[in-house]
């Protein structure tokens, strides 16, 4: 009598734990799923209608606000000084780039747009130095 006593109090005991164990344990936190990639093309022209450079990509951004990636390809067609683009998130900057690259982001707070400001150079005539800039703005179409 004694034992299965003990026996079904150390089953009730067992599952007890078990129980407080399994609702105590936190669940890792569920991954936001990307939208669709969002082309990116920005070609830089000189007064006289020459290409400059070329940014071509895509970003995406996910369904929970704090994340987006994208993937950028600057080519340099007749820019005097290497082109770049400066990445700036919510008005802020984040970053610059040359050359090509794939980078994701992720923040603490809901990123409301993303925005691509493209930079080259020309020579306009004898010692006339002359930058070219393009911008592009995406929202982030989850909030």
């Amino acid at each position: 009598m004694r034992s299965r006593f003990f026996s079904r109090g150390m089953r009730l005991l067992v599952v007890g734990i078990a129980t407080l164990v399994a609702t105590s344990v936190p669940l890792a936190p569920a991954h936001a799923t990307y939208g669709a990639q969002q082309p990116i093309h920005l070609q830089l022209f000189s007064p006289t209608a020459q290409q400059v450079g070329l940014l071509d990509g895509w970003i995406q951004f996910d369904d929970g606000n704090l994340q987006f990636r994208y993937s950028l390809t600057i080519t340099r067609q007749s820019s005097f000084t290497q082109p770049f683009v400066d990445v700036f998130v919510n008005g802020t900057f984040v970053v610059q780039w040359t050359g090509s690259v794939t980078d994701e982001r992720t923040f603490a707070s809901t990123v409301v747009n993303v925005r691509f400001v493209f930079h080259g150079s020309s020579f306009t005539g004898p010692g006339n130095f002359r930058e070219h800039v393009k911008t592009v703005t995406y929202d982030n179409p989850y909030n």
